[in-house]
């Protein structure tokens, strides 16, 4: 496998969920409120309460309807280019909140479970990836496009082995993303800064 790391291609962004028909069906009048990114378009969020139980823990998460819930984290994310044999991959990694340090899952790399859920899981090396590294294609991204401040979307997060990431819901107000089964996932990302070595807030 022939596979070279591409730092200077790599980028931090506020990953953002695209709702259907967006932006053709944003009222400016509803209840809605700007986002950490200045955006108004949900931010993926990631489950993470400091009284709950470990296990629900790391998950990527989107808020359903009407939802307010202090349960989440809305960190950056980092997207780092791997060019494997011709083609573009992105290792992604959760950064830093903006009004914290380092928290738990800074520097983890988005996974699939066991059960087809993504979530944060520990990992080391960062940039150095192997057969067995979740890589991810942005399908939708043109690279040229990737700059700081810049929206873009329509993108769909397809893994590996070459399936898209799914909303799947659960309950009456939350969202997981899902390999296994749920509905069209669409996603935008809010450009931070291009040239990212690491995970980390400029």
């Amino acid at each position: 496998m022939g596979q070279t790391f591409q730092p200077q291609k790599s980028f931090t962004a506020w990953p953002l969920y695209q709702y259907p028909g967006w932006p053709e069906c944003y009222d400016e009048d509803a209840n809605l409120t700007q986002d950490l990114s200045g955006s108004t378009l949900p931010q993926v969020r990631i489950v993470a309460s400091n009284d709950s139980i470990i296990e629900v823990d790391g998950w990527l998460a989107m808020p359903g309807d009407l939802e307010v819930d202090d349960r989440y984290e809305c960190p950056q994310f980092w997207f780092g280019c791997h060019e494997i044999d011709g083609h573009t991959w992105y290792e992604i990694r959760c950064g830093k909140l903006p009004w914290q340090g380092q928290w738990k899952y800074y520097g983890h790399r988005v996974d699939i479970s066991r059960n087809g859920y993504l979530g944060l899981y520990a990992a080391e090396g960062v940039g150095k990836v192997d057969q067995s590294t979740p890589l991810w294609r942005l399908h939708g991204l043109d690279a040229q496009d990737i700059a700081a401040g810049k929206l873009l979307t329509d993108l769909k997060w397809v893994s590996r082995d070459g399936r898209a990431v799914k909303r799947l819901r659960e309950g009456d107000f939350r969202y997981y993303f899902s390999m296994e089964k749920g509905g069209e996932l669409k996603m935008a990302l809010d450009v931070v800064a291009l040239g990212a070595a690491r995970p980390m807030m400029k």
